[in-house]
């Protein structure tokens, strides 16, 4: 079948011609590097050190700091200038024409390699030390690992979860391969091609990454012998495999199993009904998680005491309640942020896009959910909530570390004090 005959199989739609899926996934991949430096830079502004936070390096000098972003933000514009100067050449060589995409095909893919040549060529002077550590963090997550130290495994975990958002992509990456090596690539139906078995299996690797360090973080718990019961560990897990029947159970029309299915026979309303239920549990843990256990803010703990004031109180209690916070209401003292808009916002932000599953069941459930543009929608919006939860979760680990070193130096003292009264020096 020649190049003609394969496009005039089928419609192909705009989007497709516009941007083909290669160029899809490298442009998400861009848009991540210039997210990244944009979190290095401001927290670097704020004074927190996250290359301390995520390596074996301490007391990294704001000069360093300020060489991390920079060296980022020249991987990022290495990788932006060719994406610029290819689609300059591509949108006038097929001018949308879907036998001229066929055609030029060669262009998005050959970006989309370069692309991940740059992540793992030891090129000097574009972050090396950074993609040198992303690669090694990589092939360890990949396998199962987990390191042992607290910045590394911080590092990984914090890999993980940014994976977790990156799942579309991944299986948009996984379908252009296929749809490549089966010359469908621009087709607009790559994910056809890929099948509907495969994809979800290559969505399902990231939280099945994040789901077994849990598990790891709490096996070593146990073996270690101390006095906690690793409980936060198996609930964070429960949230990762929560994610499990999102996946294999996808609602009409997008699911291969729901549209054998006859319209409104049974077994398509339990399929539905058990995806909305799912869809529905894992979005309000997952937003409850970010909230109180990632950000540790206290908005629930919050919320539970202004229902708590609106009942009739003892004594006790009245006093209790007369004594409020000295932080704005669901925040936390600590806070590095200078305004607490931002965090409200974060909030909200959280919640509204952990919720745009309700646009599947909507009547945009075509759009959003068989069209490329709104599916790309969703996952640039779902790469930006990271984002934003990024700065709150680095922010958040740099206030846990700064305690922890506080309460070291106390009981170094007290230690200290203890030896001295002993030797009848005091």
């Amino acid at each position: 079948m020649d190049v003609a005959e394969l496009a005039g199989e089928k419609e192909v739609r705009y989007f497709d011609l516009l941007l083909p899926l290669p160029y899809r996934v490298a442009l998400s991949l861009v848009l991540g590097i210039w997210a990244w430096g944009a979190n290095l830079q401001y927290l670097s502004h704020l004074k927190i050190d996250v290359p301390s936070l995520i390596r074996h390096q301490h007391g990294i000098s704001p000069r360093s700091s300020l060489s991390e972003y920079l060296s980022t933000y020249r991987l990022a514009l290495v990788v932006s200038i060719p994406l610029l100067f290819s689609l300059i050449l591509f949108w006038p060589l097929t001018h949308l024409n879907a036998t001229l995409v066929l055609y030029y095909n060669f262009f998005p893919v050959v970006y989309l390699a370069f692309v991940i040549g740059v992540f793992c060529l030891p090129a000097r002077g574009l972050a090396a030390s950074g993609r040198s550590q992303f690669l090694n963090m990589l092939r360890r997550i990949s396998i199962g690992g987990l390191a042992q130290s607290k910045n590394m495994k911080f590092a990984d975990i914090l890999l993980a979860d940014v994976l977790t958002s990156y799942s579309k992509v991944l299986s948009d990456f996984f379908a252009a391969i296929w749809a490549l090596a089966s010359s469908t690539l621009g087709t607009g139906d790559a994910y056809a091609c890929a099948g509907r078995t495969l994809v979800p299996l290559i969505t399902a690797i990231p939280p099945l990454i994040r789901f077994r360090q849990c598990l790891t973080e709490y096996l070593r718990l146990r073996t270690s012998g101390g006095s906690e019961s690793g409980g936060q560990h198996l609930a964070n897990a429960l949230k990762y495999a929560s994610a499990f029947p999102i996946i294999f159970l996808t609602p009409p029309p997008l699911g291969q199993q729901a549209a054998t299915l006859e319209e409104g026979s049974r077994a398509r309303q339990l399929l539905s009904s058990g995806w909305l239920l799912a869809v529905l549990l894992n979005s309000l843990y997952s937003f409850y998680w970010d909230v109180a256990r990632d950000w540790d803010l206290t908005l629930f703990s919050s919320l539970a005491q202004s229902v708590r004031t609106l009942r009739p109180l003892s004594r006790r209690s009245q006093t209790q309640a007369k004594q409020s916070p000295s932080f704005p209401f669901g925040l936390r003292s600590q806070r590095w942020f200078p305004r607490a808009g931002f965090y409200y916002f974060a909030i909200l932000l959280d919640l509204t896009l952990r919720s745009t599953w309700i646009l599947k069941v909507s009547p945009y459930a075509e759009y959003f959910g068989t069209v490329e543009s709104g599916m790309m929608l969703l996952v640039w919006a779902e790469i930006f909530r990271r984002w934003v939860w990024l700065f709150l979760r680095l922010e958040t680990e740099w206030i846990r570390r700064a305690a922890d070193r506080a309460h070291e130096a106390l009981d170094a003292t007290e230690l200290e004090g203890e030896e001295v009264m002993s030797r009848g020096y005091v």
